[in-house]
């Protein structure tokens, strides 16, 4: 008796899956077909560069094997999704001896965005360091246009770290703070994602559900406090925070020294937003100096004053790509300062360079 009615409950719950598999396909199949989904994926910044990622934290990568080309700039992705000069890496003659790995991490600046690959700092760092040190340096450059301190740090621990560089850049950038998505962002995922050993497209559409939920709870709190646009605390300023921490441990514990530098060039000359450096350069100092002590930081804050002060500058849209509309991406102008100024910082650190 028992087993006859255990049998009917079987055989019910296997018709209403069965009735749920067929409705699905039939009738709304744009939830869970690949191709269909992939006509309408949720559009998003440089859709042409970028695919969505199967890994939650980062959310997005770059398109792997990806050859574009925009205002004059060519961008060339390897086949992990890693942006790398559009021809091979020449040495200096004279470095020689076991190649010494650098990474760099960070947003759109760290990335190059709109200059070639060549004036990008990354690639003119790489070429100081060589120059000092008689030694040959790789570098591999993992920025990623937009990408904020959570999904750096989850970059850094699952592609960085596996690469063992010998020590790490990391470009830091106020906007760093900022959650993936915005109040009104739409959430998208990768066309397959749900694809299942079973083909059902009741578990896909259940993984897909899950997934959109679990993204929704990450998008931006509007209970913050903010500077000149930047946050300065609330609950998405303190995740950026422990990201940042997280990120310190990771590298302590792979014993790999990361260069962090603060790069902030939205700035005006005194007396002009007097407060900014108080609101959001000393905080961030503090944290770093008692939270993360193993870190190297160096912010550029102080440099980019007297810069601004050596040459009458009331601000530094002089290093900008372009002032209207605003993109305060720097030039190449802009770029080699700051390979000037971590060459410097790091010929200080007795833990970077040659052993």
């Amino acid at each position: 008796m028992a087993r006859a009615r255990l049998l009917k409950v079987v055989a019910a719950f296997a018709a209403g899956a069965l009735v749920s598999e067929l409705a699905l396909r039939w009738f709304w199949p744009g939830e869970v077909d690949t191709e269909l989904l992939r006509e309408r994926v949720a559009p998003f910044e440089l859709r042409e560069m970028k695919r969505y990622s199967r890994d939650p934290i980062l959310y997005y990568e770059l398109q792997p094997g990806g050859n574009f080309e925009t205002d004059g700039v060519k961008f060339v992705f390897d086949s992990e999704g890693v942006r790398v000069p559009a021809h091979p890496v020449v040495h200096a003659p004279d470095a020689t001896g076991a190649p010494i790995r650098f990474a760099l991490i960070g947003p759109s600046t760290a990335f190059g965005w709109r200059v070639d690959f060549d004036v990008a700092y990354g690639e003119q760092l790489r070429r100081r360091l060589e120059a000092r040190w008689k030694r040959p340096v790789e570098l591999r450059d993992f920025g990623i246009p937009a990408f904020n301190s959570v999904q750096e740090t989850r970059l850094f621990e699952t592609r960085v770290l596996p690469w063992h560089p010998d020590f790490v850049v990391w470009n830091y950038d106020h906007r760093d703070a900022y959650p993936i998505l915005r109040k009104d962002d739409p959430i998208g995922l990768p066309p397959d994602y749900g694809d299942n050993a079973f083909h059902s497209a009741v578990v896909k559409l259940l993984r897909r559900r899950l997934r959109e939920h679990e993204l929704d709870a990450r998008r931006s709190d509007d209970r913050a406090t903010t500077h000149t646009y930047y946050l300065t605390s609330g609950h998405d300023y303190d995740v950026h925070l422990a990201a940042l921490e997280r990120m310190a441990g990771l590298a302590a514990q792979a014993k790999v020294p990361v260069v962090l530098f603060i790069h902030d060039v939205v700035l005006k000359a005194p007396p002009g937003d007097a407060g900014h450096f108080e609101e959001l350069h000393r905080p961030l100092l503090a944290f770093f100096a008692k939270r993360t002590p193993s870190l190297h930081v160096l912010d550029l804050f102080p440099r980019y004053q007297e810069v601004m002060k050596e040459r009458g500058w009331k601000n530094l849209t002089s290093w900008w790509i372009a002032v209207q509309p605003m993109d305060a991406h720097p030039n190449a102008e802009g770029h080699a300062f700051v390979a000037d100024e971590l060459d410097r910082f790091i010929a200080t650190l007795p833990d970077v360079g040659p052993k």
